[in-house]
């Protein structure tokens, strides 16, 4: 694991310190460069603090935008340094700053990947800025994976209430398991509704890979079997149950 700034500093310089032969540094280098390092570190604190207050799904949807800000705040400053003249003073001045810097990253990242595990108590907003955090940082060695983590996430969700909602239907014999199987669908109706805005929430934030967003063929079957159902019951006349005559064709209108 490693800091990025950390890494940068390493690809900027080729040799030890003590056989630095550039030009000395002036007065302008050597402040900018306790500035951006200060201001770096207060950063780092600050993201530390933020993600200490997530508790729950409001608390990080309320730090989502917050954390999008820091490490916006954060790649700008480490655009900074990287136009500094690494001479041997302005360098060293940076060495100092690093090793305070790279201890807070390393305090604050199981704090991240705990939030991640966690999946973000359901935020999709804050999941993604922690999955891009992390690969800023070089966590993960295969960025492409993290990208698709979030839609495959997502739809292995929706398979699994679409498949609960078809199951309790097709046992509907009767005025009893329709109105069971009513219950069902009203559920997973609603998990519906909510995992469709994860799902805009995601594709609005940045724009992924057609075949991340590519929808399950397991969904795509799910719904027809829901559909095969919908017409059953519809023949039935759903059983004298008063819900299930709207509740199923809205679900379908949800199902992508």
């Amino acid at each position: 694991m490693r800091a990025a700034v950390l890494f940068l500093w390493m690809l900027t310089l080729n040799m030890p310190l003590q056989a630095w032969d550039g030009p000395c540094a002036d007065a302008a280098s050597t402040q900018a460069a306790e500035d951006l390092c200060s201001k770096l570190i207060a950063n780092a604190k600050e993201i530390d603090a933020l993600l200490h207050t997530i508790r729950d799904t409001a608390s990080a949807d309320a730090a989502a935008p917050q954390l999008e800000k820091k490490l916006q705040e954060m790649r700008a400053l480490l655009a900074g340094l990287e136009t500094l003249p690494f001479d041997a003073e302005t360098t060293q001045i940076i060495t100092n700053n690093m090793m305070e810097l790279t201890h807070l990253y390393q305090s604050y990242m199981p704090l991240i990947q705990e939030l991640i595990d966690k999946n973000a108590y359901g935020s999709v907003a804050l999941l993604e800025h922690l999955r891009k955090h992390n690969a800023d940082n070089d966590i993960y060695a295969d960025a492409d994976t993290d990208v698709a983590i979030p839609y495959a996430d997502i739809y292995q969700r929706m398979e699994t209430a679409l498949n609960r909602a078809v199951y309790n239907l097709r046992k509907a014999t009767d005025i009893y398991t329709a109105t069971e199987a009513a219950g069902i669908v009203s559920e997973s109706y609603a998990l519906q509704q909510s995992l469709m805005k994860e799902l805009t929430t995601l594709q609005n934030l940045e724009p992924h890979p057609a075949e991340n967003q590519a929808i399950p063929e397991s969904i795509t079957q799910l719904k027809a079997e829901l559909e095969r159902e919908l017409e059953r019951l519809r023949e039935l006349q759903f059983f004298g149950e008063p819900d299930l005559p709207s509740l199923i064709p809205e679900y379908l209108k949800l199902i992508p």
